[in-house]
């Protein structure tokens, strides 16, 4: 459930996820109005190079024509791509989808895909269906959307062919290479990621994204400091949301939370967004205490849930966070509301593995690891059968916590690891490496030492403390007490026996 809001957020500060591009070529808009077709056409030029005027250009669009279909998907991918609330783009969809019936049935088949791929329709395995029946009849309009589709379910090498393939189909085509990129560092391709770059900055100079990408290349290559000076410079170019963001990335992975969490509630709040986000991040970060306790009730109060469009509630965000504080009562009472008030189906379907994943973090909280285990499992399992987001590390970090809290060390080894080396595009994300690799390290340094392998207890321990040198102060113990145990490995003046901690 944070992932989903931390993509949201992302996606609403200006710096896109990654956009689509199924609308029909022009020629093809159905429309009466020259004036309205005018105004689609701009929205689909801007779409191209990841400008947001899309939205407002597509707004005109069906304002001057109500029953323009085309022009209704337009702005819901531009609502998408932007990242406006569920609701928002659900409306658009579904004002597309009814006046379908208006359209030939190229553009007609192009709103039903859209409107089960990112609209109210919620069923990826229809679209992928849909899409891949253009494709077999020689339409290759929706080649990116079948893209966007396929790397949900985590098949990057193919979402990677069909975006290049795109990407060489039509010239100044951001949105492909943009998401190229993305495919490119969700399998580790970091050198074919520097290549891509440089054809987005050849082919397409005004692409609005190209120093987001560099950023994510840059803290794949764990390049954090140079990050955070490149994040100055990109504040003062239309870039300015990305640095913002890419900055409190960088601040929470070093450690100065206070820094990073404050803007980014800040810019969550100036988009209407929970403010329990930032809480729930400074208690991953921290764990749980009796200001944060208090700060998350009065945070959490403040929701008024039966304002807000029934697919953009934040129970899950809201049941987490009173389960990482210890308090699985609260939080199972927040997924009994979610379950009482939550009657759309199609939400439920499209929510299931997130719904699974917060009651995995409840089951942590109540020390039930076997339910705890089962139910990360779950979560990452799509309503389909296929695997349920792009985020190929999330399970990895979810399960290596069960294990070490159950007191299997060999199997929470084996997962903090695997999230350590496994690429997904999005690591930068505030609740991704920022919140997680610095606990890795500290946690698989004290496992690594506990078990007498001083080699690998030391290299986490190291890489902790580089990440945290500068951390805020009430971190510094945390960060004390790793070089001591260091000091301690490196000095030993003789081999321990296996399991013995030098005190």
């Amino acid at each position: 459930a944070a992932d989903r809001l931390a993509r949201a957020l992302r996606s609403k500060a200006g710096e896109s996820l990654r956009a689509v591009n199924a609308t029909p070529a022009l020629s093809q808009a159905t429309t009466s109005s020259l004036d309205a077709l005018r105004k689609y056409s701009e929205a689909r030029r801007a779409n191209f190079a990841a400008d947001r005027r899309a939205i407002d250009f597509s707004r005109e669009a069906v304002a001057i024509d109500s029953t323009f279909a085309s022009a209704w998907m337009q702005l819901g991918i531009g609502l998408s791509n932007y990242g406006s609330s569920r609701s928002a783009i659900d409306s658009a969809f579904t004002q597309a989808f009814k006046f379908r019936e208006r359209l030939p049935e190229r553009e007609r088949d192009a709103v039903v895909s859209m409107y089960y791929a990112i609209g109210p329709g919620r069923d990826r395995a229809k679209a992928i269906v849909a899409y891949e029946a253009l494709l077999a009849r020689g339409d290759s309009g929706g080649t990116v959307n079948l893209g966007e589709m396929l790397r949900s379910q985590r098949e990057f090498a193919r979402a990677e062919a069909l975006n290049e393939a795109d990407a060489k189909r039509t010239a100044h085509n951001g949105i492909a290479l943009g998401n190229l990129v993305d495919m490119q560092l969700n399998q580790g391709k970091l050198a074919a990621v520097d290549s891509t770059l440089a054809r987005i900055r050849k082919e397409v100079p005004d692409y609005h994204f190209t120093d987001l990408r560099r950023g994510w290349l840059m803290f794949a290559r764990g390049e954090y400091d140079a990050l955070g000076a490149a994040t100055d410079s990109m504040n003062k170019s239309q870039d300015r949301e990305a640095g913002e963001r890419l900055g409190s990335s960088v601040a929470l992975l070093q450690g100065r939370v206070h820094d990073g969490s404050d803007a980014l509630q800040a810019r969550m709040t100036s988009i209407g967004g929970p403010p329990t986000y930032s809480l729930a991040l400074q208690i991953i970060v921290k764990g749980p205490s009796a200001l944060l306790a208090a700060k998350y009730d009065s945070a959490a109060a403040s929701i008024k849930m039966a304002t807000i469009p029934m697919v953009d509630r934040p129970y899950f965000l809201n049941a987490i966070g009173y389960a990482r504080l210890g308090n699985p009562a609260k939080a199972r009472a927040v997924m009994a509301r979610y379950r009482a008030e939550v009657t759309d189906t199609s939400v439920l379907r499209a929510q299931s593995a997130d719904e699974h994943s917060a009651l995995g973090e409840i089951a942590l909280a109540e020390r039930k690891y076997p339910l705890a285990l089962k139910e990360f499992q779950l979560g990452d399992v799509g309503y389909d059968g296929k695997p349920a987001n792009e985020c190929a590390p999330c399970l990895s970090y979810n399960l290596g916590r069960a294990y070490d809290a159950a007191g299997q060390a060999d199997s929470a080894i084996a997962m903090f690891e695997r999230y350590l080396v496994t690429p997904y595009y999005a690591k930068s994300d505030e609740q991704m490496d920022p919140v997680r690799l610095p606990a890795i390290h500290e946690r698989l340094g004290q496992i690594y030492e506990a078990k007498g392998n001083a080699e690998k207890a030391a290299a986490h321990y190291r890489a902790f403390i580089a990440l945290w040198k500068n951390a805020d102060a009430d971190l510094q113990p945390r960060v004390t007490d790793a070089r001591q145990r260091l000091e301690r490995l490196t000095t030993t003046d003789k081999p321990r026996k296996a399991g013995e901690v030098k005190r």
